[in-house]
């Protein structure tokens, strides 16, 4: 597979990739977790630079996740906010991760999944409005299917 269908995919997709060096205090990530992080591609990345772009209310949580996925005690799945480098913008991110105990290595991806938490979120409060609606009505709330059945 050619290096730009590669990409192309990544990006089309919707997810980046990223690797941690724990030996050498070095992480590298994939143009478009770049891109999702807010980052120059390409642009060398220690671990604390990596740790600095969460939220500090996520940072105890991803450090246990971390700790947890090198020991073996659990696997690494989480869901943290952001702040982009570039434009300072909050995003929410979806994370898992796999350990490479012989090479000390930590594989992962990233998914920027704001504009879905954002939607979930949306949905939830319509359907809040609703029901407080329906509670509260002093009329009597119905609905008819299309073929004029009381639903």
């Amino acid at each position: 597979m050619h290096q730009e269908n590669f990409i192309n995919a990544e990006r089309i997709a919707g997810f980046g990739f990223w690797e941690i060096f724990l030996d050498e205090n070095r992480v590298e990530a994939s143009q478009n977790a770049c891109s999702i992080y807010g980052l120059k591609p390409g642009q060398p990345l220690t671990i604390a630079d990596i740790q600095s772009i969460p939220l500090p209310e996520y940072r105890a949580v991803l450090d246990q996740a971390l700790t947890d996925l090198i020991s073996g005690q659990k696997p690494y799945n989480v869901d943290f906010e952001i702040r982009r480098q570039d434009d300072n913008g909050i995003a929410v991110i979806h994370s898992e991760a796999e350990f490479d105990a012989e090479n000390r290595r930590v594989f992962g991806v990233i998914t920027d999944i704001t504009r879905r938490r954002r939607a979930e979120e949306s949905l939830r409060e319509s359907e809040r409005r609703y029901r407080l609606l329906a509670e509260n009505a002093a009329d009597v709330i119905w609905t008819m299917s299309l073929d004029g059945r009381f639903t």
